[in-house]
């Protein structure tokens, strides 16, 4: 009896050792683990909103616009402000911004007019050699023309339409600030408007966030 009771201790004990050792990794299996697992992709999620930029600019206009008043047509010269604010079209070379320009109060002879405008650009920009940057735009414009000449007894109160293009170019002083020169035009969508449009050239300072 003494001697089953030790046969079957240790038939146990060698079964109990031998399941301990099927459970052992040796060194080349736990280094190929590590391996596969520095291997495995590192999944990343990545937002297009991360690269997208705002862009904010103020300048200075000088503007030449053609009104058509009581049968004649004349040019006149105008200094004005432009604020604008854009963003990036989630990628570096497209953007959109918002434009206000006020051109204030403008006199000429017994002649007054006050020229604002709001306007809505879609801008490509890349590189073009060194510091330099090019970029060419096109969009809408809302251009409110306030008139008056108490001599020819003339008052005109109108909000016109406009399309407007343009191309300029950016001297970049830091990644993220830089200098707009730029000439472009505004047509009016509508005939029937004492605004014909206008000629302007412009200079700007932008700064990129």
């Amino acid at each position: 009896m003494v001697w089953l009771f030790i046969a079957l201790f240790s038939f146990s004990t060698m079964v109990q050792a031998a399941a301990g050792d099927s459970e052992e990794l040796s060194y080349d299996d736990l280094v190929n683990q590590l391996s596969a697992r520095k291997q495995r992709p590192t999944v990343v999620n990545d937002s297009p909103f991360d690269t997208v930029q705002i862009h904010a600019g103020m300048g200075m206009i000088n503007s030449f616009s053609t009104f058509n008043v009581g049968n004649s047509s004349f040019t006149r010269s105008e200094t004005g402000l432009e604020i604008g604010l854009g963003v990036d079209l989630f990628s570096p070379q497209w953007m959109a911004e918002v434009a206000w320009r006020n051109f204030g109060l403008t006199h000429s002879g017994t002649e007054e007019h006050t020229l604002r405008e709001l306007d809505l650009k879609f801008i490509y920009r890349n590189q073009l050699q060194g510091p330099w940057d090019y970029r060419i735009q096109g969009g809408l414009a809302q251009r409110d023309l306030q008139l008056t000449d108490s001599a020819r007894d003339l008052r005109v109160s109108e909000n016109t339409p406009a399309a407007l293009a343009g191309i300029g170019t950016i001297i970049k002083m830091s990644p993220n600030a830089g200098l707009l020169f730029d000439v472009g035009g505004r047509l009016p969508v509508i005939q029937r408007s004492a605004d014909k449009g206008s000629l302007d050239v412009g200079v700007e300072f932008q700064l990129s966030l």
